[in-house]
């Protein structure tokens, strides 16, 4: 998550059941969502477990956000004194502000946030401006960007749109005009936080997929109608509480993107988004595993060629097994074989061969990377190549995993190995929109458009 400003506020704070026994501190959010608490005394006891260092909730009033709850807690340092002050840190997982919540689960009826180049790629804008170069002058009109509207599981809908600032005093010496694209996830009734927090996770994981680079989560805010307040006309004004929290995925130094760099916009595919932002929910749920392992490398998580290329390659078995025919033959005809085989040896290495064969039927690493390379055989040149560049990456997999000096000569290193990484990269890449109905024309434009994509996938 980004944080523009860093936050550093003082305040009193207690645990849940005793407010009496209150402890003064400083809470510290830093870009990143990282959240921790400074304290000049220890919280009593509480909960379960490792009570002395684990803090399940702490609640607070602080100067500048007022209310707050901090979730999930748990001593970094906890210091202890006689006669003299000390100072104790506590790591927050997630510090909700403008709201105290007794209860373990915080129940809430909506999730805004926004991206880093989100307004890149959504591709619409409200403002029109109109030059007249002979007149010397310059009209800005804006007009509203209509709502999207996206039905999701449960109830829950996405709504996609802009706000918009505009200025409102009446002496315009300066006019500073700004739109921000933002995503909505609402319920009809009070859903878990928690599962609002980890849907918009899933749909930045599409958006950055869709751009070509992962982008951070911002400006989180979540609203409470049983917390909000009633007006005078009847109605209620839900109570808006700010998030911040390290939210996944999550680059310290993160890119911007141009509007010619996005991969995917929205406006390219307004009409079908709806559907690939379902088929993303249903694809995720299936391949989280190799999902995860591609996000994680695109937030450059690896500091050596080496385990970027061994997640690389475990990322396309995942994928593989998940996704493409994992059986070589059929169940029942294998099962027969087995018993075959097995019976024909002796008792005493009956268990050895059965443990052999448990994954016999699955095809081996070769036959899965040629599966899923060529797919874009088109793109690396031909089969020849594709079995070629298949060969090297389960030689050099297998040389980074077992280290046999029988292999070390015929697999990959340095430059030819950074290339490696980038096909299989990009590959995998390619495979997650197509998985989402992302056509082949749109494939191929897409890579057609991206210089680096297209010099990658050629390298053999």
């Amino acid at each position: 998550m980004n944080v523009l400003n860093s936050i550093s506020t003082s305040g009193k704070f207690w645990v849940p059941g005793a407010p009496e026994d209150i402890v003064y501190g400083v809470l510290k959010i830093g870009d990143g969502g990282e959240c921790q608490l400074e304290v000049s005394d220890s919280f009593p006891s509480c909960g379960e477990g490792n009570s002395d260092v684990e803090l399940p909730r702490i609640l607070g009033v602080v100067e500048d956000k007022g209310n707050v709850t901090l979730d999930q807690c748990f001593y970094v340092r906890k210091s202890l004194s006689i006669g003299s002050v000390s100072t104790s840190t506590i790591h927050v997982r997630r510090a909700i502000c403008n709201g105290v919540f007794e209860e373990t689960d915080v129940m809430v009826d909506s999730l805004q946030f926004s991206m880093e180049s989100l307004e890149e790629w959504f591709g619409f804008s409200g403002f029109d401006v109109d030059h007249d170069l002979s007149g010397k002058s310059c009209s800005i009109t804006y007009n509203p960007v209509e709502e999207v509207e996206i039905e999701l599981h449960d109830n829950i809908k996405l709504f996609l749109g802009l706000q918009w600032t505009l200025p409102g005093s009446p002496n315009y010496r300066e006019i500073k005009l700004k739109e921000k694209v933002y995503f909505d996830l609402r319920s009809p009734k009070a859903i878990k936080l928690d599962d609002l927090i980890e849907l918009s996770g899933r749909i930045a994981v599409l958006v950055s997929f869709m751009i070509g680079k992962v982008q951070n989560i911002k400006d989180v805010v979540a609203t409470s109608k049983s917390l909000g307040r009633v007006l005078t006309d009847g109605s209620t004004r839900p109570l808006r509480l700010e998030l911040y929290y390290q939210s996944l995925p999550y680059v310290e130094e993160s890119e911007p993107v141009s509007w010619h760099e996005v991969l995917l916009g929205y406006k390219a595919v307004q009409d079908k988004f709806p559907s690939m932002l379902l088929n993303w929910l249903e694809f995720y749920d299936k391949s989280q595993p190799s999902i995860d392992l591609l996000i994680t490398m695109k937030m450059k998580a690896h500091k050596y060629l080496d385990s970027e290329f061994l997640s690389l390659a475990q990322c396309l078995e995942s994928y593989h097994r998940a996704n493409f025919n994992n059986k070589m033959m059929e169940e029942d005809e294998y099962i027969s074989m087995v018993n075959l085989i097995v019976d024909s040896v002796p008792d005493e290495y009956r268990e050895f061969v059965s443990r052999k064969l448990i994954y016999g039927n699955e095809p081996n690493l070769s036959k899965r990377v040629k599966e899923v390379l060529g797919v874009y055989k088109e793109f690396i040149g031909s089969s020849k190549k594709v079995k070629s560049l298949a060969r090297n990456i389960v030689t050099t997999r297998n040389y980074l995993t077992h280290f046999d000096d029988g292999l070390k000569e015929s697999s990959a290193q340095g430059y030819k190995l950074w290339k490696m990484c980038r096909v299989l990269e990009d590959v995998l890449h390619l495979e997650v929109l197509r998985k989402i109905g992302v056509s082949d024309s749109e494939i191929e434009e897409i890579v057609g458009k991206s210089h680096r994509m297209k010099n990658n996938l050629a390298v053999y």
